[in-house]
């Protein structure tokens, strides 16, 4: 049996030292840590589901996930399955009405509707039958709900608030770390209590936020509302946190991720948001001072409804769709618009505002703009370098059929032919974008800080294998290659990679995440994280931690992996699956396990692909 490096998260709560408490899924520990902590503890969540909510009155605690991303409070159940009750409208048995219906491999949230007849003219629907104790459903597409990952809102609450009685006294000291929080919702709108952000649930809200309140690596989606902070906060960072599919018809003033104002002393960096109702990342009224708002990645809106009072205030190396309520011209710099914003000419002379100006290109001038890397180009414009989210690399290279070996390789234009010559050139601390497939096998020998991608929407393939010896900060992105042969070094991570075998050994700190791989071997690799792959054969793994993963038959499957499911792809071009349904959704955080690719909506199913802007697979 696979020994499991967290282990003794397992067991109930325990108290390991005065401060530090780990808590597991299934046995009320969670609840236990809620109702005993002690101002400075640390309450630590081992990898799983919980499906409860965590109120407190107070801060002074640390909530972290032993393993970030991996520690999941639900406020929903997976759907029994459905039965046909007449064309495109299903069926289950359900007890009582659920707070929300949620198509998970969509990041979609259904509508509620009164009966029957207004379900027939809907689409992501839903309604109920209190006395049959029926729910019915019609899903986004008119396909039966086996096609689809559909899961129940039940607990009407918000997943982890965070109060205090008054202002003054106010939440202090607090840290929420590496959490996923889903599926906590109301079905109607909540009333007597001040503040907008009242009239739904949240993944995670914090009023009365005083002074150092830092909320970091959470994940959330298909809530009403993903990350909150409630208004007169001071010293609060939300910072490298992602949002979902956050919706509820009753607010629109905030979305995925919302700091509400007046505010000061505070920060959003580094997140990103898509398909939240009306806005992925904001910031909504009054008075901001001293706020830090840079390096966020909208998908749909970026919205800066407030009153700036320092003058230093403005939204900073921003990559977003749309721009709303920004206030006026030099607050905002050194960021990409994608598409609108309200009077360009108020921002033209200091961002990237690719729909308003036409000398932008974005494939040319650009790292990867499909994946959100927007530095510059070696020879994009003068005013391209001057003014993107992020500076030029001199250390990156591109690398492309019928490139010149001659050339510097800083550019599409200026890229390398062949894979010799880019290895040749790689330095530490560089990186190569494959931008179409190449030939030869990569041998990387006590090499630091090195990534190689596939450049665009899908793996790119090498004819050739990859062989890692002792090798530390090591990425692997979007390739598709014949064996990975991994031994010794630390930090080693492969993500959205297809490998027909692979093996690791004592690598210290392995990732493997939303991958294909054949035959598996992972041993002695201390710390190891394995999730969200497809695997095509059996694997063999002798450490770390492993769940959310798709084997080809039950034999196949760890029985420790509780999350872990049966079903094999079928691969179509470009590495797609053609059963992406099978996959969609089924990741811990909500995205599909094997590789994915962003696309808009609403497009048709191909590969592990979701339907979400910018978070299909």
């Amino acid at each position: 049996m696979m020994r499991l490096l967290y282990s003794l998260l397992l067991l109930p709560l325990v108290l390991l030292s005065a401060a530090e408490l780990q808590v597991s899924p299934g046995n009320d520990s969670l609840s236990a840590a809620q109702k005993s902590y002690q101002p400075g503890d640390v309450i630590i969540l081992a990898p799983g589901e919980y499906h409860e909510n965590f109120r407190s009155g107070r801060g002074e605690v640390t909530l972290r996930a032993a393993i970030p991303g991996t520690a999941v409070l639900r406020g929903d159940v997976d759907a029994p399955a459905f039965s046909e009750a007449q064309t495109g409208i299903w069926m289950c048995p359900w007890p009582e009405i659920p707070e929300a219906v949620n198509e998970r491999d969509s990041f979609l949230i259904y509508q509620y509707v009164p009966n029957l007849i207004q379900l027939t003219k809907s689409l992501a629907a839903w309604t109920y039958d209190e006395a049959k104790g029926q729910l019915y459903v019609r899903t986004s597409d008119g396909e039966a709900p086996d096609r689809h990952y559909l899961t129940i809102s039940t607990i009407n609450a918000t997943g982890l608030h965070f109060h205090a009685g008054s202002t003054a006294e106010g939440v202090r000291n607090l840290t929420i770390e590496g959490l996923v929080l889903t599926g906590f919702n109301s079905r109607t709108k909540l009333f007597g209590i001040s503040g907008s952000y009242y009239n739904t649930r949240w993944g995670v809200m914090i009023t009365s936020a005083r002074e150092n309140v830092v909320i970091r690596e959470v994940s959330a989606f298909l809530n009403g509302y993903g990350i909150g902070v409630g208004s007169h906060s001071q010293g609060t960072a939300i910072e490298n946190c992602r949002a979902f599919g956050n919706r509820t018809p009753y607010n629109y003033s905030a979305g995925g991720i919302c700091i509400f104002g007046p505010s000061g002393n505070s920060r959003i960096s580094g997140c990103i948001g898509a398909d939240n109702h009306y806005h992925d990342v904001c910031v909504y009224s009054g008075k901001f001072t001293n706020f830090k708002f840079a390096e966020n990645i909208c998908c749909g809106t970026l919205r800066t409804k407030a009153t700036f009072v320092d003058p230093d205030f403005f939204i900073d190396r921003c990559i977003t769709t749309n721009a709303s309520h920004i206030r006026g011209k030099g607050t905002m710099r050194n960021s990409v618009v994608l598409s609108s914003v309200d009077f360009p000419e108020d921002y033209q002379e200091d961002n990237i505002l690719a729909r308003n100006n036409p000398d932008i290109d974005l494939d040319r001038d650009f790292a990867d703009p499909v994946n959100f890397d927007f530095r510059p180009q070696g020879q994009a414009s003068a005013f391209t370098k001057q003014f993107a989210p992020k500076p030029e690399s001199a250390t990156l290279l591109f690398l492309k059929q019928g490139g010149d070996d001659q050339a510097d390789g800083r550019s599409l234009a200026s890229a390398l032919g062949t894979l010799p010559a880019a290895l040749a050139r790689l330095q530490d601390g560089g990186e190569v974008y494959f931008v179409d497939a190449q030939q030869g096998d990569i041998v990387l020998q006590n090499r630091n800080n090195i990534v190689l991608r596939g450049r665009g929407l899908y793996p790119v393939q090498l004819q050739g294998n990859i062989v890692l010896e002792n090798c530390r900060n090591i990425t692997l992105e979007r390739l598709a290659v014949q064996a990975l042969r991994i031994t010794g070094g630390s930090a080693v991570s492969i993500n959205q990679c297809l490998a027909e075998t692979l093996q690791a050994s004592q690598t210290e700190n392995f990732r493997l995440t939303h991958s294909v791989s054949g035959p598996t071997s992972i041993s002695a690799c201390e710390n190891a994280v394995v999730t969200a792959n497809v695997f095509t054969a059996a694997k063999i793994q002798d450490c770390g931690w492993s769940d959310y993963n798709a084997y080809p038959s039950a034999e196949a499957r760890p029985e420790q992996e509780s999350r872990s499911f049966v079903a094999q792809p079928i691969m179509d071009q470009n590495f797609t699956f053609q059963n992406s349904y099978l996959f969609n959704g089924r990741a811990a955080d909500g995205f599909p396990v094997g590789p994915y690719r962003r696309q808009p909506r609403p497009t048709v199913l191909a590969a592990s692909q979701v339907r979400a802007a910018t978070v299909s697979s």
